[in-house]
């Protein structure tokens, strides 16, 4: 076997070693956290263990644009190329690196992008490696987005039904106010109307609140006054008064001629 044929097995001995020990760490990768901070930190580790790479530049899509992600790291003069070549393809890095920008794209959506360098070209296994790892990703940001709608859904959701339970309080406490409004205006106007006078306005306030009455003049001085003890007293009379009443007038009789007693 020549140099050159001896050469030729070599470099294709360690780049199926190479591509072996790819997939072993692409194997390893795993994204179980629905952060996007966690995702991207474990994009970028998983690239550097797939071969001397870098990541130059990471992108999030948010409302359709793409921001940088983390927002900390500093701008890639490249940004403008990245957008017009649908964030894939070659780009230009510094020192005269190899730069690729890999899409983290899933189901044709493009959720972000890592702008990837190395000092040489990687193989097209190589870059097919790196490719399922932007795949990877781009799945888990699609699940982290997914995640944040539905989050934000519940949370919409519970602030709803709280705000719907506040306003059926409220309703329920104005229809009761209103309610004793409504009691209390027809107590009084049955008061008046019967000519029961002040003692029996302030009569039906008391039955009405269970408080303690007292109606004064303009000058302060208490005119009449209702509370537990004397509404029970005057209810008393009032009732003894009846029966008194009663028993003074002649029993009615019905069509049979028969006496009724009260």
């Amino acid at each position: 076997m020549n140099d050159e044929s001896h050469s030729a097995a070599k470099g294709t001995r360690q780049a199926e070693q190479a591509s072996s020990r790819g997939l072993a760490a692409l194997s390893r990768v795993t994204f179980s956290d629905s952060d996007v901070g966690e995702i991207f930190r474990v994009a970028t580790a998983a690239v550097g263990s797939l071969g001397p790479y870098k990541v130059e530049a990471s992108y999030r899509s948010v409302d359709g644009e793409f921001v940088r992600f983390p927002p900390s790291q500093p701008a890639h003069p490249d940004i403008a190329r990245h957008r017009e070549s649908g964030w894939d393809g070659l780009v230009d890095v510094k020192d005269g690196r190899w730069g690729w920008a890999f899409p983290l794209s899933h189901r044709r959506a493009i959720n972000g992008c890592l702008v990837v360098s190395a000092d040489t070209a990687p193989s097209k296994d190589q870059i097919q490696l790196l490719t399922i790892l932007a795949q990877q990703t781009g799945a888990a940001l699609a699940h982290a987005a997914l995640h944040d709608r539905d989050s934000s859904s519940a949370a919409k959701l519970e602030r709803a039904n709280a705000d719907l339970e506040v306003a059926n309080r409220e309703l329920v406490t104005t229809v009761s106010r209103l309610q004793q409004q409504t009691n209390m205006h027809e107590a009084l106007s049955t008061a008046v109307a019967a000519g029961m006078g002040e003692q029996g306005i302030a009569d039906a306030l008391y039955d009405l609140t269970g408080h303690s009455v007292g109606i004064e003049d303009r000058f302060g001085n208490l005119h009449v006054h209702a509370s537990p003890s004397e509404y029970a007293i005057r209810h008393h009379r009032r009732a003894h008064r009846a029966r008194q009443d009663c028993s003074l007038k002649p029993p009615p009789e019905n069509r049979k001629g028969t006496s009724i007693g009260c």
